[in-house]
């Protein structure tokens, strides 16, 4: 019994869900922003323009899918790392409430660009409310 007691989950605390479910929500609208890169994609290749096509591709990838990958894959190592307790996960939490930031200015004219800079702002927020506890 002696063994359940040293294996103690560590105390997490409000800061630290709270940025958890931030860091969720960008992952989200990651994903969301790929839908709407698609979708830039689809509707561009039902015109007739041959011009629009080209343009509505480059748009798409480089300010919407580009920035939703990387927005991605920085909140999921952010997760993990304030999961396993790491010391970097301060610093990619950090990142990922900056490249939210960043990836919401092309999109502000809509809803999801909104969506970004608030869930950006609380995430960049409790990033820097977050402290590392030392385990030992």
């Amino acid at each position: 019994m002696s063994g359940a007691a040293d294996q103690e989950a560590p105390q997490r605390g409000p800061i630290e869900a709270q940025l958890r479910v931030g860091l969720l929500i960008v992952q989200v609208l990651a994903g969301l922003m790929v839908l709407l890169a698609v979708a830039t994609v689809v509707v561009a290749f039902q015109d007739d323009g041959a011009d629009d096509r080209g343009r509505a591709l480059q748009v798409a990838f480089a300010f919407i899918l580009l920035p939703a990958v990387v927005l991605f894959f920085t909140a999921r190592s952010a997760r993990a790392r304030l999961y396993t307790q790491a010391r970097s996960a301060k610093l990619y939490s950090v990142l990922a409430g900056v490249f939210t930031l960043v990836a919401a200015i092309p999109l502000l004219g809509g809803l999801t660009g909104v969506l970004l800079l608030v869930v950006g702002l609380f995430v960049l927020t409790a990033a820097v409310l977050y402290r590392w506890k030392d385990p030992a």
